[in-house]
């Protein structure tokens, strides 16, 4: 039942549900298709004349969720694991391993207003090392490899009770980029579970 409602609610974020006319209804706002990507990936990509720019800030996190969809989709659709270009995806994902076993955070909830003087986002380092996990996995590296060992066992240290959490950054015009809180977050918790059970663990369903 869990693994079932996991996979609902990481397809529903990777693929909202689109509308009559065609738009891409999201938490807050709906985009149009050619919109989405960049107001979702993650919020907006503001220039220099904003002050600090979002997209450069979260640019790494970005980079590495990307590159984690695009070892994991090639992977799926029977795209040759042994080529050189797949290979490449594989090694930099794995270089991008920290010493104590996660990988980069990845954003996990943001609120994009282009007209508000303030912006917040979450981001999970949880979140980003299961989804390097199943970036791996689905790539043919071994549950035993150290790669995977070390991320699972970074996820089973800092699990908070029964869930993972996000940081949380709220940026204001008036003082800038501030990280806020560690927050329990629905998101980091199914791309944990979802890596953990992928290596055998059990979780309960209460």
């Amino acid at each position: 039942m869990i693994s079932l409602v996991l996979l609902i609610f990481v397809t529903s974020a990777l693929f909202p549900p689109v509308l009559a006319d065609g738009r891409l209804q999201t938490r807050w706002v709906q985009h149009s298709p050619e919109k989405y990507q960049p107001r979702t990936l993650y919020s907006y990509p503001w220039d220099s004349t904003e002050g600090l720019s979002g997209w450069n800030t979260f640019r790494e996190n970005e980079s590495f969720y990307l590159t984690c969809l695009k070892v994991i989709a090639p992977a799926r659709s029977g795209y040759p694991r042994n080529s050189s270009e797949f290979q490449k995806l594989v090694e930099w994902v794995k270089s991008q391993q920290r010493e104590d076993g996660s990988f980069p955070a990845v954003i996990t909830d943001d609120y994009p207003e282009s007209d508000s003087e303030w912006f917040y986002w979450e981001l999970s380092k949880a979140a980003g090392t299961g989804l390097g996990i199943l970036a791996l996995l689905e790539a043919g590296e071994s549950q035993d490899s150290k790669e995977v060992e070390k991320a699972a066992q970074f996820l089973l240290k800092n699990e908070s009770k029964d869930h993972w959490t996000s940081t949380v950054y709220l940026y204001w015009e008036k003082t800038g980029l501030h990280k806020v809180n560690e927050s329990p977050s629905i998101v980091a918790t199914a791309y944990a579970v979802a890596a953990l059970s992928r290596l055998g663990y059990r979780f309960s369903k209460e």
